[in-house]
């Protein structure tokens, strides 16, 4: 098979994203609608199309099932993230590698100790994390903050971190560039989340200086409605090829990044910023 239809078949393998097309968009709404009254689904899907509609996405992309995805999402000091245990099962699910397993290194007496996650792939080399020790989690602070699951499970937490830096070197596109439910503990409150930066022109002296106002705590429906929103807009704008789109749940990040909030306004005029990564 030659390379250019060796492209076309993972092409038409891929799954269509729900927000390729108004028709994709319409009929993956009418899909979750049912899913978001649903009393198995987690709280923060209940009567939310919005939410429903990320996680569909996530679905297609991962290739699991929209209720596996909806019980292993969360969203942890302002961040949509996995949990570890999920990624792990999708890394074992990949067919790319053996299981993952787990090779204690250091002195199991003191903070040396530490593990390297590792698997075979399919040529047959080892592949390995790069180690983590409670050394580490010390240093990076994840291990003093109050509530650390670090203090109370550190052989759990040490195996949950190797894996996850498994899964950023090996196969990213697993994780969809989103962290660990754990990850999102130790890094704390995004600094976004308690604050909206906005421009505010002052008449008096006739410039325009950039604040930072604060904000309240933003709900999952204030999320809800400005990424349905931004949705909408993407659709309409992908006539223009050279329009940078982006999965809404990372455009939730990126705008958390950027000290942004769900306001689709100052998402569409900072859109520059948020889809091509510039700080």
């Amino acid at each position: 098979m030659t390379d250019t239809a060796q492209t076309t078949a993972l092409a038409q393998a891929a799954p269509k994203s729900v927000f390729a097309d108004l028709a994709s968009f319409e009929a993956a709404q009418r899909m979750m609608k049912p899913l978001a009254t649903s009393d198995l689904v987690p709280d923060q899907y209940k009567n939310n199309i919005g939410n429903c509609l990320i996680a569909y996405e996530m679905a297609q992309r991962n290739g699991s099932s929209v209720l596996s995805t909806m019980q292993s999402m969360y969203i942890v000091n302002g961040r949509p993230s996995w949990s570890a245990s999920y990624l792990i099962a999708c890394i074992n699910a990949s067919g790319k590698f053996s299981p993952l397993r787990y090779r204690q290194i250091g002195n199991p007496a003191d903070d040396s100790k530490g593990i390297v996650a590792w698997a075979v792939d399919a040529s047959g080399e080892t592949l390995e994390s790069p180690a983590v020790t409670l050394q580490m989690a010390r240093k990076e602070g994840w291990f003093d903050k109050r509530g650390s699951k670090w203090q109370t499970m550190p052989d759990l937490m040490l195996r949950y971190r190797a894996a996850t830096l498994f899964a950023r070197l090996y196969c990213p596109e697993i994780s969809l560039g989103m962290v660990t439910a754990e990850e999102a503990e130790d890094m704390g409150p995004a600094p976004a989340s308690s604050r909206f930066r906005r421009s505010e022109v002052t008449i008096e002296e006739g410039d325009t200086r950039e604040k930072a106002a604060p904000a309240p705590d933003f709900s999952e429906q204030d999320w809800s409605a400005a990424l349905n929103e931004v949705g909408k807009w993407q659709l309409a704008s992908k006539a223009d090829q050279n329009f940078p789109t982006m999965p809404l749940v990372q455009v939730r990040q990126r705008v958390t990044e950027l000290g942004g909030g769900p306001d689709p306004e100052w998402i569409k005029a900072n859109w520059g910023r948020i889809a091509g990564g510039e700080k």
